[in-house]
């Protein structure tokens, strides 16, 4: 009997220096691959789009306060191994923050 092996990706919030840069923030520290990983911005250019990059691409728009949240796919990694990747937000003002 085979049994399906999850390969875990982990994350650790990292965010800009500087008083009030922009963060980007996962919803935990590691998920299985493909599962959602869900990703909190704040403090970027208010009411506008945001672009993620790094697992995946996806768009996201900022509420007037310049926060948005998005949902990403957790990439695959070999079996038994852990994975790790950075996702980078950048809005149209070139604002970015990072998470890895």
């Amino acid at each position: 009997m085979t049994r399906p092996l999850a390969a875990a990706v982990c994350a650790l919030a990292v965010t800009a220096s500087g008083a009030g840069a922009a963060t980007l923030t996962p919803d935990r520290g590691c998920y299985v691959a493909g599962r959602p990983v869900a990703l909190a911005g704040a403090a970027f250019t208010p009411g506008s789009a945001v672009t993620l990059a790094g697992i995946g691409g996806a768009t996201a728009a900022t509420d007037p306060a310049g926060a948005f949240f998005a949902s990403l796919p957790a990439p695959t990694a070999a079996a038994g191994k852990v994975a790790r990747s950075t996702v980078t937000a950048t809005d149209a003002s070139g604002v970015a923050a990072s998470a890895t």
